[in-house]
């Protein structure tokens, strides 16, 4: 056995061999390339829109799960607020209950980026509850 080698349990078969073995079964269990499909999406503005009797973030979730296209993961590029500011707790409920809008996905499914300016910005997966 090589040194580097890693055995599995009583059979004997050595990492190297296992991870050889994969690779050749690999091309034949997939008959087509993975992908991943991505939707990003911005500026819901939940706040400002919500006063004008739009509910803009539950209206474009709704519409991403209507047919039109199909997403594995989506990128939520921020700016729930629209009023230059971090969205105070109410507009925070307001956007928790239209996250809820979703039927097809799960919350997590959304990968939110916040930050200002762009050189701080920050990927975060947030994980609400969503009833």
């Amino acid at each position: 056995m090589h040194p580097g080698e890693i055995t599995t349990g009583n059979t004997g078969l050595t990492r190297r061999c296992f991870l050889a073995a994969r690779v050749a079964v690999v091309p034949v269990l997939s008959s087509r390339k993975p992908s991943l499909r991505l939707w990003a999406f911005s500026d819901a503005h939940v706040g400002t829109d919500r006063r004008r009797g739009r509910n803009s973030l539950a209206e474009a979730l709704v519409q991403s799960e209507s047919g039109a296209f199909d997403w594995d993961i989506a990128l939520d590029l921020g700016d729930h607020s629209g009023a230059q500011g971090l969205p105070d707790d109410e507009e925070g409920r307001e956007i928790v209950r239209q996250f809820g809008a979703l039927k097809q996905h799960r919350r997590e499914d959304i990968f939110s980026v916040c930050g200002v300016p762009p050189r701080n910005v920050v990927l975060f997966r947030l994980k609400l509850q969503v009833s």
